[in-house]
């Protein structure tokens, strides 16, 4: 009985898990609505100056950004109650990471307008400094999380093709974070290494669901295997 309950929340919850991860991705990558809903700001300016006070619909926004982890902080807690691999729980813990502090991060939103010369310091704003401190908390925890289920994927399945690919998403995700960083710091307006790097980490939250799907089907298979030798 308890098998056919942990298959049912590994597999049969699988339709309904990747659609939400993939309606979580789509909002976490709202950047595109601002090209219609905020045309200056959307040429030259980070993504996080969509939501500072005074901007037009930041509201909209902020709102997508908590959606989006509130629904990969849900997807998560089905899949950390159905795993048992010590393994695909970290990975699917540290995603969960991601998700609370995109929330949290969304809750602070960035006050620092766009067009000025300088932000505040620390000490003068430091809810802006901690919304920077949870985004980037939650971006190493999503590389930490695509690192571990990748090296599940490798560990327990054949399949070349899929460790492959992921391991060059994952790459191309820290060379566009890299390239956004360096952008940032020479104050060089290109937000297209930003945008390409949200975008990116939309396809690494698809990732990681459908393979700890994957996986958990696969671990799933082999116990019903052994179950039916005996």
């Amino acid at each position: 009985m308890r098998l056919r309950i942990r298959r049912y929340l590994l597999v049969g919850n699988h339709a309904w898990l990747l659609a939400t991860a993939c309606c979580a991705a789509l909002l976490y990558s709202s950047w595109p609505l601002a090209f219609w809903l905020n045309p200056a700001a959307s040429r030259h300016d980070l993504a996080s100056s969509f939501e500072v006070p005074h901007q037009p619909y930041n509201w909209v926004f902020i709102g997508l950004d908590i959606l989006s982890g509130l629904g990969v902080v849900l997807i998560a807690g089905v899949q950390y109650r159905a795993a048992r691999a010590p393994l695909m729980r970290k990975s699917i813990a540290t995603y969960a990471l991601f998700g609370a502090t995109t929330a949290a991060a969304a809750f602070l939103p960035f006050t620092c307008d766009p067009g000025i010369a300088s932000c505040r310091s620390l000490w003068q704003d430091p809810l802006s400094a901690l919304h920077d401190a949870l985004s980037l908390i939650g971006l190493a925890a999503l590389f930490v999380s695509t690192v571990l289920i990748i090296r599940g994927v490798k560990r327990h399945t054949p399949s070349r093709v899929a460790h492959r690919t992921a391991r060059m998403l994952l790459g191309a995700w820290v060379l566009a974070g890299v390239a956004t960083g360096v952008s940032v710091l020479r104050h060089t307006g290109n937000n297209l290494f930003q945008y390409s790097f949200i975008a990116l980490c939309s396809l690494l939250i698809i990732l990681i669901v459908l393979f700890v799907e994957h996986l958990g089907a696969h671990a799933a298979g082999e116990t019903s295997s052994r179950h039916s030798l005996k």
